[in-house]
């Protein structure tokens, strides 16, 4: 059995404890086919780690689905997400960004 991606979505600016509007039929989409799905305040990541809702399960294959960042915030994002528990060296940490009008392939951080 194939096991669940724990995939980390910006929050909505207008509901916190929902997916930003953008990713947010995805997201139910990713949670029906048996994925987690994890919110993060991309807006917070500027000033440093973001708490991450909820946290991830140890070891889990973690992947961003959101907005570009800048390198500063990228820094912070992989900051959070081992703050809020993919501290196994065996996890691995992918980004898929969504970036108008076109996604851009996952990559390895």
């Amino acid at each position: 059995m194939r096991k669940a991606r724990s995939i980390l979505y910006p929050q909505s600016i207008l509901d916190p404890r929902t997916p930003d509007e953008m990713f947010r039929e995805e997201a139910q989409a990713m949670t029906a086919a048996g994925h987690n799905a994890h919110l993060i305040d991309t807006e917070a990541l500027n000033a440093g780690p973001a708490r991450v809702r909820p946290p991830f399960e140890p070891g889990a294959c973690v992947v961003y689905r959101g907005w570009m960042l800048t390198h500063g915030e990228y820094v912070n994002l992989a900051a959070s997400v081992e703050r809020a528990g993919d501290k196994s060296r065996s996890s691995r940490f992918l980004i898929s960004v969504l970036s108008l009008p076109s996604v851009t392939p996952l990559s390895h951080v």
